[in-house]
């Protein structure tokens, strides 16, 4: 079965190297639904999204519900609380926190939490180029205010997570959809899906939800 896959790159990333970052989730939203809408509205379409990623699949989702009469066919989400639960609204200034912190403290940060490449983490000139965005990501999620209530999807979702990752509010994400909700649980940390058994397991499950 073939799958056609959509990358959401972030500015400052790649092939966006010129770009700058975006200022706010307005924005960021705006833009990504704009690029992505011509392909969704020709064919069924899911959303995967991990941590700040997973965040960014929900308000996706919620702006071509609410914008474009458009729904996922399943939204596939990993590695991060819920957007209304109590544990995100406390994490909020750690985030910003870290977002306006010696780039020494942001790097140690990175570090410890691993999932950053050692050779950029390394390489003094590759950080100066990377660390302005990677520090306007943790601004963006400790910016992040869910507004609204109630069941915000009307699609099945499924959410990902590592079981030894920091436990995640899933319960309360449960709320979030008036459709069909699981859970898959699979070993390792926060980057439990960068194992490439894991890897296959999501590739499969998300496979199976979109035929």
């Amino acid at each position: 079965m073939y799958i056609p896959v959509c990358v959401v790159r972030m500015p400052c990333r790649e092939l966006r190297m010129s770009d700058r970052p975006y200022p706010d989730w307005s924005t960021m939203i705006n833009d990504v639904v704009d690029t992505l809408l011509p392909k969704m509205k020709e064919m069924p379409f899911g959303l995967f999204g991990h941590s700040f990623g997973a965040l960014l699949a929900f308000e996706i989702a919620r702006n071509l519900r609410e914008n474009h009469a458009l729904r996922p066919k399943h939204m596939f989400l990993s590695g991060t609380f819920a957007p209304h639960g109590d544990q995100r609204k406390r994490d909020r200034a750690q985030f910003v926190k870290l977002a306006d912190a010696t780039d020494e403290e942001f790097v140690a940060s990175l570090k410890q939490n691993g999932g950053t490449p050692k050779e950029l983490l390394e390489n003094e000139a590759l950080l100066n180029i990377f660390l302005p965005s990677l520090k306007q990501d943790f601004r963006l999620v400790g910016q992040y205010r869910f507004e609204g209530h109630g069941p915000m999807l009307d699609c099945p979702v499924t959410f990902f997570d590592g079981l030894q990752d920091k436990k995640h509010d899933i319960e309360v994400w449960r709320e979030m959809t008036s459709a069909e909700f699981n859970t898959q649980f699979l070993p390792g940390g926060h980057f439990f899906l960068l194992d490439k058994s894991n890897e296959i397991k999501i590739i499969d499950h998300v496979k199976s939800k979109l035929r």
